[in-house]
This record gives structure tokens, C-alpha cells and sequence, in this order.
């Protein structure tokens, strides 16, 4: 209880550091309107979410979350610019969210972390008065255990990931029905360089490494992939999306 009150109640500016340990906290941990926050940790355990709201992005901007392991919680951006989230671990239905209500979410860095959750990375359809732009975002090194209709990384329709890049990230499948990157949304300048797919499955029914929906306006650039083992497709472009 007081770790969260020593973050809920931090400054622009401020850092925290949280010990090793399990912590169940009764609600989410909420920076509100705060910026060039750390909070750091040598993975302590948390059950609920880190959520990083601004009115706009300009009052949610350069916080740093770095070393924790989410146990059924993790982490919601909403109207954030630059923020970095890093070294963390995510077990649950949904790892890292970024979510536009009243203003644009770009330029956020999720680097060097592992999700072991149904939704690993997700780009959530805007609700007015945001808008549909998270361009600039950067996924690096990052690695992803999708399980049975799980989805690694997914795009919703209105989501604009415009000239974001996503940098050596590995996705490892264990199940018949899956999806490593899923896209509905905009894609267009976007890159993707150096993504694994690894299949694990010997009779997959829906496992694709990527797959295109109805909705994606455009889709991003994919250079290198590399496919192993067995998928029902590589990429799943079942309307017929440029690519």
C-alpha cells in the first residue's frame, strides 16, 4: 500500500525504486499528469496496472517504467509521448496498451522485455477526441509467447502506427490458433526488421505469423523475416491489402 501511495503521489521528476518482492496491491498504480518519472525495480512482482494517463501527451511524457514482472496487471499509455518501458515481464490478458482519449500517443519505446500474455502488445482503436496517430512507436528485442488465440502484437482498426519500427522481435508459438502481429489499422512507413516466427505446432489449424485484416489501410514494411517450423500461413492477406 505504500509503494503505491509513494507513486501515485510522485512529482514531475520524482523516482521510486521498489525492492524485490510480491506485491498484491487492491487497484491499479495511476501517474496522472506526470512526466520524467522512473520507477525502477530489480523485478519485484505486481498484480495490477501501471497506468500512465495525461490530459494530454505533453502532461505524460519521458516516465520510465523499468524492471518489473506483471502477474495478471501491466501497462496502459494513454495520451503519452516518449515514454520507455523496459527489462519488464508480462503474464495476463493484456501486457502493454496504448490508448488515445483526448489527445495522440507517439515516439513511446517498449524494449528488451518478455510477454507471456493473450494480448502482448496492443493498439487500441481511439476514442474521440484522440486521435488515431502512435506513430514513432519502437518495439525492440523484445520476445513473445502467444498462446492458444493469443495475438503477440495487434493493431485495431483506426490505429495509426505510421513510421514505428519493430526491431528483432521473436515470437514463439505453442499452439494450433495464433497470431504474431496482427493488423487492422494503418500501417503505412512503418518498418519491421528482423522478426522471428517460431512454430513449435505440428498441426496448426489458424497460426500465422502475421495477418492482414479488412480495415488495415496499409501495411508496413517487413525486411528479413524468418519463419520456422510449422504455420498455417506465413502472411494471412485474406482482402487483398497493398502490401
Amino acid at each position: 500500500v505504500y509503494k503505491r501511495q509513494a507513486i501515485d503521489s510522485m512529482k514531475n521528476g520524482g523516482a521510486v525504486y521498489i525492492k524485490s518482492g510480491v506485491y498484491n496491491l487492491s487497484r491499479d498504480i495511476v501517474l496522472y499528469n506526470k512526466s520524467y518519472v522512473n520507477i525502477i525495480s530489480d523485478y519485484a512482482v505486481l498484480n495490477k496496472r501501471i497506468i500512465l494517463y495525461g490530459d494530454s501527451y505533453a502532461y505524460n511524457q519521458q516516465n520510465i517504467i523499468s524492471g518489473i514482472r506483471f502477474n495478471g496487471g501491466g501497462i496502459r499509455i494513454e495520451n503519452g509521448f516518449k515514454n520507455r518501458i523496459e527489462n519488464c515481464e508480462f503474464n495476463g490478458d493484456v501486457g502493454v496498451e496504448l490508448i488515445n482519449t483526448k489527445d495522440w500517443s507517439e515516439a513511446n519505446s517498449i524494449v528488451d522485455s518478455v510477454f507471456n500474455s493473450a494480448l502482448g502488445i496492443v493498439f487500441r482503436t481511439p476514442q474521440s477526441p484522440g486521435t488515431d496517430s502512435y506513430a514513432s512507436t519502437l518495439i525492440a528485442h523484445c520476445f513473445f509467447r502467444v498462446p492458444q488465440n493469443g495475438r503477440g502484437i495487434s493493431v485495431e482498426s483506426g490505429a495509426n502506427i505510421e513510421s514505428s519500427m519493430f526491431v528483432n522481435l521473436r515470437f514463439w508459438f505453442g499452439y494450433d490458433e495464433a497470431i504474431g502481429i496482427y493488423l487492422n489499422g494503418n500501417s503505412d512507413g512503418a518498418i519491421i526488421i528482423s522478426p522471428v516466427f517460431d512454430s513449435f505446432v505440428s498441426s496448426p489449424t489458424n497460426l500465422y505469423a502475421i495477418y492482414i485484416d479488412q480495415n488495415a489501410s496499409w501495411t508496413p514494411y517487413i525486411i528479413k523475416p524468418v519463419f520456422w517450423g510449422r504455420d498455417t500461413g506465413y502472411v494471412k492477406n485474406p482482402y487483398g491489402v497493398w502490401m
